[in-house]
């Protein structure tokens, strides 16, 4: 009998010493480890077919649809249709979780650009414009602010080839960091082969970044 006692207030202890806190704590960690790597739901994967689809819309149109604008080239009025495309690149300032998915979108300030377009004056007039810009936009807001330098190239009937600098400032309107944005561009260009020919110029238009 007291063997029997003996065998109960020892089998009470190891009981005792499983359900410690410390084993608690670990369990608990296991059950939050579990919620943390929750599997991926069907949900999950059709939210972000969506995104994707949504992102390939986007380009689409950025693509296709024209920045449009206007300009003014000593005091005479004309039309702007451009295409730029850039690429961002550079450190990341900014970045942005998806509502229903977990991926995470980011915001490089430094963009290369090049854009070809056409003026619809006087004249029509051919160019393309490589440029750098800068586009800070922070994650809280709709706006950012930017600025741009770079040089047109442009052809004309009359005075051939002519090359600007071309300064700008940007104004960058969308949900950072997603893509799907529009852009508006405040330029000028000052052309060096012939000075006097001073032009402002601001169009808008989609881009994706």
């Amino acid at each position: 009998m007291r063997r029997l006692e003996s065998y109960a207030a020892v089998a009470i202890v190891v009981i005792v010493a499983h359900a410690s806190p410390a084993d608690a704590d670990d369990k608990q960690q296991a059950l939050d480890r579990a919620d943390y790597d929750a599997p991926i739901t069907e949900a999950d994967v059709y939210s972000g077919m969506d995104e994707a689809f949504a992102a390939i819309l986007i380009f689409k149109w950025a693509v296709i649809l024209p920045h449009a604008g206007f300009t003014l080239r000593d005091g005479s009025p004309g039309f702007v249709l451009s295409w730029p495309g850039s690429l961002p690149f550079g450190p990341v300032t900014a970045s942005s979780q998806g509502s229903r998915t977990s991926d995470v979108a980011v915001h490089q300030p430094l963009r290369v650009v090049l854009e070809p377009g056409l003026v619809l004056a006087n004249h029509v007039s051919l160019f393309v414009r490589p440029a750098l810009r800068y586009l800070w936009h922070p994650s809280t807001s709709s706006f950012g602010l930017g600025v741009g330098l770079g040089s047109s190239l442009e052809w004309t009937e009359m005075d051939r080839f002519s090359l600007s600098v071309s300064p700008e400032l940007l104004l960058h309107y969308g949900a950072c960091c997603r893509p799907g944005y529009l852009l508006l561009a405040l330029r000028l260009d000052e052309f060096i082969p012939r000075r006097e020919v001073t032009a402002f110029t601001a169009n808008v238009g989609l881009t994706f970044w």
